[in-house]
């Protein structure tokens, strides 16, 4: 598939679906945050879009929406903003997340991208080891696989996937409607 972030190549594994990530373009740890004279810190990691990754705890009893939509438009994170993400370690291969998206401008049930921020960002500060299992909002866990020591050169997303929609495009919305010589 062909993205703004590059090209990720997948792969159907049984009932899920394996991606490969690109390489992530940058990554800074421990970034600080300031909302109304209270400091946040998190990881940054962008993978073409931006993600924010902050540390909680009880964090599937919290409601997330209203810090992040402020921490979503921090001035750290301008001119474009950042996908913030709250995570709460479970284990060495287990962390549960919850993710508000920019654009949706809420929060969603489920972030592949968020998760392997999360994954890259807490392996590099020694708090998790590959593979590792994310427990999204949706409650259908999502695996990030990497190999540590590679720069993070091979990474993928492997989740479940379940068709959710589905439409039909007329042929006049491809190639508009005829013109009556009336």
């Amino acid at each position: 598939m062909e993205t703004g972030a590059g090209v990720i190549e997948a792969e159907v594994v049984g009932n899920n679906v394996k991606l490969k990530f690109v390489e992530p373009s940058k990554i800074a740890l421990n970034v600080t945050a300031t909302l109304d004279g209270k400091q946040f810190k998190g990881h940054y990691v962008r993978f073409g879009d931006p993600h924010y990754v902050i540390f909680g705890k009880n964090i599937a009893d919290y409601n997330i929406v209203p810090l992040a939509r402020k921490l979503r438009y921090s001035d750290s994170f301008a001119p474009d903003g950042a996908n913030v993400h709250f995570i709460e370690l479970l284990g060495p291969n287990h962390v549960r997340i919850r993710s508000y998206e920019r654009g949706v401008e809420n929060e969603t049930l489920a972030c592949g991208s968020g998760c392997v921020s999360a994954a890259v960002s807490t392996h590099l500060t020694r708090l998790t080891e590959p593979p590792i299992t994310f427990e999204p909002r949706s409650g259908i866990p999502l695996q990030v696989h990497f190999q540590p020591g590679n720069h993070y050169q091979d990474i993928f997303l492997e989740g479940d996937a379940r068709l959710v929609y589905r439409a039909e495009v007329t042929r006049e919305a491809l190639f508009g409607y005829p013109v009556s010589n009336s």
